[in-house]
This record gives C-alpha cells, structure tokens and sequence, in this order.
C-alpha cells in the first residue's frame, strides 16, 4: 500500500475532497492510503504531524494553484522538502494543476503534472473528466512504483495508519452558498465568458487575415454584450448573451442581436453540485434539434466554450 500525502492550500478545499472522492477506489481497494493536515487529532502538534507524515509518504501530490503558490507553509516547507525527497529518490511528487496559474517556472515546473499535459482543472468543461485523468494518472504511477513501495505499517489488527489512529479521510462537510456567493458567482462567470468571446474574436481575425473574415465584439450594458463574424462583408454568426434574464436561468443566449422574452433558447441555470457552484443547460434549441445529451456540470470555463460552440456553429458546418 502507498502511503499518499496530499499538499494543498486551505482555500482549495473544495479540490481536495473531490480528489479524494475520485480516489476512494484506489483506498477501498488497499493500493493507496490517503493523509492530510485534517487527519491531524485533537492535543497533536500541527508542524510535528505534517513533517512526519511527509516524511513517510511515497506519494506527494502538490494540489497547485494561485492560493498555493502565495501559501508561505505550502511552498516554502511542504513543497521544498516534497521536491528534496523526489530529488533523492525517496518519494514522488505529483503537481496537481488546479486553475490557471503560472507554475512552470516553479521549483516543481520541470515535474510532469496532471491532469494532461498540465492543464487545470478548471479549464475542463466537466471537472469530474479532469478528476477522472488525474485517478487514472496516480493508478498508472502506482503501477511503476511496484515493489518499490515498502510495508506500511500496520496496528495490532492489521489496520494500515501513517500515524495516529485510524480514521476516514471522508470528514469534508457540505459547503452552503448564500445568495451573494450565487450572484457573485453569476456576474464573475458572465465577465469571464465576455473576455472569452472578445479574446477568440481578436485571434480568429487575425489568423484568418486575407479569409474575408471580420469581428465585432460590443459590450451593450454592465451585464449584456453581443458577438458577431462577418465573411466576405455579410453577417455568418451572430449571438446576445446576458446575465441579467428573469424568465429564463442565471444566464441567458440568443442567436440573435437581441434576447428574445417568448422564446426557448440556450440558457443556463445556476446549481450547487458536490460542494460547488456550477451551471446546468437548460432545455433549449439544441435538445430540439436532435443535439445530443447536454452536459449538466459546467464550469466557468466550460460554459464560455458551450456558449462559444453554439455561436461558432454556422462556420464549422
């Protein structure tokens, strides 16, 4: 069995329980053992307990982000001494890329990362894809390390700890949002979607110069903007997307330079998931038409590139 230490900052919690979600069949079936700082009991010292369940660990998963690289404790004590073990052969280290941040030039930079290609998984349309690439990428490092994991030891009833009394690492309580974190949210995804659209217009045009191909992105008001690609002078897509809808989800998309009040079209309701705040399609055009199951677990990310999809359709057929 591997003895698994997982480094992240407090304000990542959210990851770390899904991670350990995604690994509990690694743990039920006796290939990993799992440990963090909140195995720690009552009356143990803090440092004391960290310091030597790092010591015992043979795998250390750095759960990467703008929180942990800020994290002083994170990225001066845990990740040095993790990197020292990794360097010496004594243990692997495992960047785990959580969002966008700029960690290649980190002391960890060199280190492959999960999940592939060290994309965060925050940039994953369904986060549980990412989660799934990540269990799949410690399972194949589990393979390589074989016989090279040594006996861990074991209580009188043969119950495997890394120190301390057993316990379950499944301790993580339901978060609950208020209506601001809901609102906040919604305008944090709609201003992020609008950076989305005006970004991939500004690099469609400048990479398909001499096509006829020309954009136009205009903010309309604080929570509206509208998108357009013209080809060879005549509009061929055109879309609204606003945050500010009533009728229809916490956001709202029209294939159209307005949105339309009596009309289905491809919005998106705000949900809690897993602990998490995340945006479900709603029943729109596409379901209509034959367009397959929606994803119903969208990120930011993944509704930027849902909405993006939708508006680029008529160029892709």
């Amino acid at each position: 069995m591997a003895r698994l230490f997982i480094s992240y900052s407090h304000a990542d919690e959210e990851f770390k329980a899904q991670l350990e979600k995604h690994l509990s069949l690694l743990r039920r079936s006796g290939r990993i053992e799992i440990w963090n700082d909140r195995c720690i009991l009552p009356g143990q010292e803090f440092a004391g307990q960290i310091d030597q369940n790092l010591e015992l660990a043979d795998i250390i998963l750095l759960l990467v982000s703008h929180n942990f690289i800020a994290s002083d404790y994170c990225f001066e004590i845990e990740m040095r001494r993790a990197l020292e073990r990794h360097e010496k052969g004594e243990a692997r280290v495992v960047p785990v890329i959580l969002d966008h941040c700029s960690w290649h030039s980190a002391p960890f930079g060199k280190i492959n990362a999960l999940p592939r290609n060290g994309q965060a998984i925050t940039k994953y349309p369904n986060a549980n894809e990412a989660f799934t690439e990540i269990t799949a990428g410690i399972e194949r490092l589990l393979n390589d390390l074989g016989a090279a994991i040594k006996p861990t030891a074991s209580s009188s009833m043969g119950i495997p700890t890394f120190s301390g009394a057993p316990r379950s690492s499944n301790l993580h309580v339901k978060r609950e949002f208020s209506e601001r974190d809901k609102d906040q949210f919604v305008i944090e995804t709609f201003e992020y979607i609008a950076r989305y659209f005006e970004a991939s217009l500004n690099e469609l045009e400048q990479r398909s110069a001499g096509l006829g191909i020309e954009t136009h992105f205009e903010k309309v008001d604080v929570g509206t903007f509208t998108a357009k690609i013209y080809k060879s002078g005549k509009t061929a897509a055109v879309c609204t997307i606003s945050r500010r809808s009533k009728s229809f989800g916490a956001l709202a998309y029209s294939p159209s330079e307005q949105l339309p009040t009596n009309t289905i079209t491809d919005n998106m309701e705000l949900q809690t998931k897993e602990g998490r705040l995340s945006f479900k399609p709603m029943m729109g055009m596409r379901a209509y038409l034959g367009g397959g199951q929606e994803k119903d677990d969208l990120s930011q990310e993944g509704a930027a590139a849902h909405y993006w999809d939708l508006f680029f359709e008529p160029l892709s057929r």
